[in-house]
């Protein structure tokens, strides 16, 4: 790897392109800038590790080509990254997103270059992702297909049969089981509770159920993908991770607490660090999204790098932050103090609703109610049984909205929506066939020629040649639809569908997992919004709002298993002992991420038996408290 030199000079001219006028990266932030080895870099909340991440591809840029015709590798969870270059690179994002460099998600990098490759030849017909929600409907139909003791899946059946019975979960339907049910090589877990070791039958009937699925089916979750990946550069030998190893010189893994264990495993027998630059960048301590399925976080070598100022919110919130890591180090914010405390409101254990009216008096007491300002309510708990959830703060929360699918018959309706209103036929014609695909798939129709599911190039080819008239026409009427929406698509969808299987019953033997009605996009930014009380709070889930800096921010009190999330991590602000479950420090990474959230005001709901508890360490320089019980 190149050992670069950047100047002062040079930092200089980035901070001009990418920074406010006046502002400058943090010393810590420089240092990683400088640094071309491979690594670990640790950034705090609001850190602005995607600006260093830009500032580091710009340098590059600016020096290519690389030696000997290697090039760049950018992965995350989102295209956040393709975005950004576009928006804020512009001056040189074709050169950054052309050959020989690959900026994508990690999903697409694995699928293209690993994954794809190796199993194609094993299915016996076309492959195609499915949803947790698909999947786990065909996985329950074959398991129970035979329901004698002689089936090959009778173990695995009794024993999940045998678990629900029992009372140990939640779910009544064993489709839903299935459905969070997580397939590693050490074992298949459930909410984090481990079922059954490689050895057991369960394990192997679990095994064998899957690859069912995939041989005969081409059924494929996007989380398998990591598997097989692992079991591709093992039979691929060394040589597949020198030929990555060459062809990509510098490779930055951003949001890599994000990655699970067979994630992080493909990843590092992809690229050898001793080979090439890896950067891998993220916060452990912002790790929810694997905590409570089996996966172990990702823990920083110890002697990485750290990026541990942040640049969005006041120091009085990055004060309460601070307990809530797992080193529990300081944070210091280059905004500073802005004057005013994070605020507990706390209500009476049987009047949630209380909250919302308070925290709207205290944004517009704080003059933080102007336009363009976002406001959010945000818990852990989107629904549950009993206890406390975001719900219970907010009567109009529409707990059934669903992170979006777009393998589903209704999100698949919204996309052909969104390119119509785009003026793109063309891209809402792929998107009918894909739907025609989906459907044949779910009711087993496969094509005749080759008695393997249709593919959607098998679809196109099909009503090309036998359909010509009928689809035409179809696409046609779509065009000239005087007002476009879910409803009209919709209808005309189903009746091209209809005509082409000659079946008017058809949509009423489609798996509920495919056909579930979900949000139309054309209302989400309505969705879930509270315009109450002067201000407008939008409802949400910490996941969902994770990477988001709000103005102000509502953490609301949650509860699950059996105790709430802010009880579990009193202990950090000083009132009694922590947990051994791994539930407690699931917890903490909740809290860490939904209090970094906002750039003004942080406000939390705390219930007044959690209060109770707390012992009075709340009330301190660190906070205001605001309370509305009533005795």
């Amino acid at each position: 790897m190149a050992e670069w030199e950047i100047t002062d000079e040079e930092i200089e001219t980035i901070e001009k392109l990418l920074l406010q006028p006046g502002k400058h990266f943090a010393d810590d932030a420089k240092e990683v800038i400088r640094f071309w080895g491979s690594t670990d870099v640790a950034a705090c909340p609001g850190s602005g590790k995607t600006t260093v991440l830009l500032a580091k591809l710009k340098l590059i840029a600016d020096r290519m080509p690389l030696e000997n015709g290697s090039g760049i590798c950018v992965l995350s969870h989102t295209n956040v990254a393709v975005d950004e270059i576009k928006a804020k690179l512009s001056s040189v994002a074709d050169k950054l997103l052309s050959y020989p460099n690959f900026i994508g998600t990690i999903q697409s990098f694995v699928d293209k270059y690993v994954t794809m490759q190796y199993i194609r030849g094993r299915c016996k017909t076309s492959l195609q992702f499915v949803s947790d929600k698909e999947y786990a409907h065909y996985l329950y139909k074959l398991i129970w297909r035979d329901k004698s003791r002689n089936s090959p899946y009778y173990s695995l059946r009794y024993y999940i049969r045998k678990r629900i019975q029992a009372g140990n979960s939640q779910y009544t339907n064993e489709e839903k089981y299935y459905q969070n049910i997580v397939f590693k090589q050490d074992g298949i877990y459930h909410q984090g509770i481990k079922l059954a070791g490689p050895l057991s039958d369960s394990y192997k009937q679990y095994k064998k159920a899957k690859q069912n699925l995939l041989i005969n089916e081409g059924m494929l979750l996007y989380s398998d993908t990591y598997v097989y990946a692992n079991e591709a550069i093992d039979a691929l030998s060394k040589d597949y991770t020198d030929l990555f190893s060459k062809r990509f010189k510098y490779i930055f893994i951003d949001e890599y607490q994000d990655c699970d264990a067979n994630q992080r495993l493909a990843l590092e027998k992809i690229f050898d660090a001793s080979q090439c630059c890896v950067i891998r960048i993220g916060d452990s301590d912002q790790a929810i999204y694997n905590g409570l399925n089996g996966s172990s976080d990702w823990i920083p070598q110890s002697n990485c790098m750290s990026i541990a100022s942040s640049c969005r919110y006041s120091q009085e919130i990055a004060n309460i932050l601070s307990p809530l890591r797992k080193n529990g180090k300081r944070i210091d914010t280059s905004s500073g103090p802005c004057g005013y405390k994070p605020v507990i409101i706390v209500f009476d254990d049987d009047n949630p609703t209380c909250v919302i009216q308070e925290y709207a008096n205290q944004v517009i007491r704080r003059g933080l109610n102007e336009a363009n300002e976002t406001h959010y309510a945000v818990g852990f708990r989107r629904e549950s049984s009993s206890g406390l959830t975001v719900g219970s703060y907010w009567n109009g929360f529409d707990s059934t909205k669903q992170a979006k699918d777009d393998l589903s018959y209704w999100l698949l309706i919204d996309d052909i929506c969104k390119e119509l209103k785009k003026g793109k036929l063309y891209r809402a014609e792929q998107l009918i066939r894909r739907i025609i695909c989906k459907i044949l798939r779910n009711l087993g129709i496969k094509n005749e020629n080759t008695d393997k599911s249709y593919s959607p190039a098998a679809v196109h080819k099909k009503l090309r040649d036998e359909y010509f008239e009928t689809y035409s026409e179809c696409i046609i009427n779509l065009s000239r639809l005087d007002c476009i929406n879910r409803e009209k698509v919709d209808e005309t969808i189903r009746a091209l569908v209809t005509t082409l299987l000659h079946d008017d019953k058809l949509f009423e033997k489609l798996p509920e997992s495919f056909m579930e009605k979900t949000v139309s996009q054309d209302t989400e930014a309505e969705h879930n919004l509270c315009s109450s009380y002067g201000v407008d709070i939008r409802f949400d889930t910490v996941h969902s709002v994770k990477g988001q800096t709000h103005t102000t921010t509502l953490y609301l009190e949650t509860e699950y298993q059996k105790g709430s999330d802010l009880a579990r991590i009193l202990h950090l602000y000083g009132a009694g002992n922590g947990g051994s479950s791994p539930v407690y420090d699931y917890s903490r990474k909740l809290a860490y991420v939904g209090m970094s959230r906002p750039r003004e005001l942080l406000c939390v709901a705390m219930q007044s038996k959690t209060y109770n508890k707390s012992k009075g360490v709340f009330n301190s320089d660190l906070w205001e408290v605001i309370d509305l019980r009533t005795s």
